[in-house]
């Protein structure tokens, strides 16, 4: 079962693949029967994955978190601090730091270089979705309670909710990624 899917922004030639089995495997773009690698995690199903440069990062029900890297296609940090399953994982532009959400009701960030969380924010619900918007400081978060919360990652405070609109629960967030030439 493949529960995610990520292009490599730098080559859109290459696409990574996450699945209940608890591996990454890599795919050519153009023939997607050509597997061009896999890396396999230590712990549970993948749920989630993002591409930035040679980095991949997957959340895995093992509460953990897999940082590789696909050149060398080893593992450079597993980190941990979450107490549920990692559902939803982004990169921060930059590459630096990337951002999961968690069954455990809470959005952490991370410092990509040392493997440490740096911020954690409390988000009284399943956190099924995390994205980033174009500024870098605006995160967006999709919950099981079928509210969508927005927060400023400066200082991990909510900034907005969007409440009452869905029945069920808010499966994904997207920031677009139309640019307007107004």
């Amino acid at each position: 079962e493949i529960f995610g899917i990520s292009y490599n922004q730098l080559d859109s030639r290459c696409l990574a693949t996450c699945a209940s089995d608890g591996t990454v495997k890599l795919w050519s773009s153009a023939n997607l029967k050509r597997n061009l690698g896999m890396l396999r995690s230590s712990g549970g199903a993948l749920m989630d994955l993002d591409w930035s440069g040679n980095l991949l990062v997957a959340g895995s029900t093992d509460t953990s978190v897999h940082l590789w890297d696909v050149t060398t296609q080893r593992v450079k940090h597993k980190m941990t601090g979450h107490r549920g399953k990692v559902i939803s994982v982004k990169f921060i532009e930059s590459g630096k730091q990337c951002i999961t959400g968690s069954s455990d009701r809470s959005i952490k960030i991370w410092d990509v270089r040392t493997g440490y969380v740096t911020r954690t924010i409390d988000c009284a619900s399943v956190c099924n979705c995390v994205d980033l918007g174009p500024d870098e400081v605006t995160l967006v978060s999709a919950h099981q309670d079928a509210n969508v919360r927005v927060w400023d990652i400066r200082s991990g405070a909510r900034t907005h909710e969007v409440r009452d609109v869905h029945k069920m629960p808010v499966a994904h967030v997207e920031f677009s990624k139309v640019v307007s030439s107004m």
